[in-house]
This record gives structure tokens, C-alpha cells and sequence, in this order.
């Protein structure tokens, strides 16, 4: 069980790294999603520091100090995501390399986490 502790907090760990992206480097995570402000307003700059920032953060860390369920919510959180993803990538036709490996991202996470928040005890 020691291999999926050390997984689970890789996992962990790599989602408040995204976090802090995220929160700290709007910007940077806009331009990499190809999204910007519109007319001068920063409202999609707090959008990114909140949703996809200190969000990830706060889940990561809670996950890290309760585990168990806590753990599989993060995982349920990537299942969120996966599903928006994929509905993107076929309705939007958004079905850049981008929005692929993003996805391979977040189903891995999700199917990973669930089960180790759930059954594996992590």
C-alpha cells in the first residue's frame, strides 16, 4: 500500500502545483488555455485564481490531511472536469492535443484517486 500512498500524494501534490499556477500566474494559465479578458476588465483574471487556483489548492490540501474520502473528492472533482472536457472536445469540436492530454490527465486523476480514496485506503 506504501506504492499508492506515494502516488495518491504525487497526485496530490501535482494538483496544488496546478493550483498554484492557477492562483499566482492567471495570466500564464489563460494564455495556455487560449482565454482572455475582454474590454479590460479582469473578471476572467479572478475566474482562473479562484476556479482553477486556489480551488485546487484548498481540495489538494484537504485531501492531504483527511485522506479518504476527502481523497476520492478530488478524484470526482477530475471526474468533473473529464466529463466538461469531453463534452467540449465533442460538441465544441475542441479536440486539440491540448484538450486530449488534458483529458487523459484528468480521467487518469479521477479513476486513480476515487479508488484510493475509496477502497485503498489512501
Amino acid at each position: 500500500m506504501l506504492f499508492v500512498t506515494i502516488i495518491t500524494y504525487a497526485m496530490l501534490i501535482a494538483t496544488a502545483f496546478f493550483g498554484v499556477i492557477g492562483w499566482l500566474q492567471p495570466r500564464k494559465t489563460m494564455e495556455m488555455l487560449k482565454l482572455q479578458t475582454v474590454g479590460g476588465h479582469t473578471d476572467g483574471l479572478s475566474e482562473v485564481r479562484g476556479a482553477s487556483g486556489a480551488l485546487f489548492i484548498a481540495i489538494a490540501v484537504a485531501a492531504m490531511i483527511w485522506g479518504g474520502v476527502a481523497t476520492a473528492m478530488v478524484g470526482i472533482a477530475y471526474a468533473g472536469a473529464g466529463l466538461g472536457r469531453i463534452t467540449a472536445i465533442i460538441a465544441d469540436k475542441a479536440g486539440s492535443q491540448t484538450t486530449w492530454i488534458f483529458f487523459a490527465v484528468e480521467v487518469t486523476f479521477a479513476v486513480f484517486l476515487i479508488w484510493a480514496g475509496l477502497f485503498a485506503g489512501a
